[in-house]
């Protein structure tokens, strides 16, 4: 079910977390293996500039924007609105993407996520269908 998809998630997230801090790239040198991936998700957990700010700080952070582009021909990007609800945004190589295919994606991730909240004890095979 999606419910225990997503328990052993969390437990496989637990059981790595210890290891965080090695690099993609030395993991690859490693195992010995080219490309590792080609879609990256990012989760923006700093959008609170005001809770940035500890008393006493005489540097003061004004705004947080991402300027930089992913090396990745898809990634995505979750971040918080200001009044709290999630927002996905998908940032994708045009030149290997093409629009209409993004989208789809972006529903079915939705719809996807969704059924995961909504539906905890569906079959994993039976979400977004």
């Amino acid at each position: 079910t999606a419910r225990e998809l997503l328990a052993a998630v969390r437990a496989h997230q637990a059981a790595v977390l210890p290891h965080q801090h090695v690099s993609l790239a030395r993991i690859a040198r490693r195992t010995g293996a080219g490309a590792l991936f080609d879609t990256l998700v990012v989760f923006d957990v700093a959008t609170d500039v005001a809770g940035l700010k500890r008393p006493g700080d005489t540097l003061a952070v004004t705004g947080i924007v991402n300027e930089g582009a992913p090396h990745y021909p898809l990634t995505l990007v979750v971040e918080r609105t200001p009044d709290g609800r999630p927002r996905f945004n998908l940032i994708h190589d045009a030149e290997l993407l093409r629009e209409p295919g993004v989208r789809e994606i972006l529903r079915t991730f939705t719809r996807t996520l969704t059924d995961l909240l909504t539906r905890p004890d569906a079959p994993v095979g039976g979400l977004a269908s």
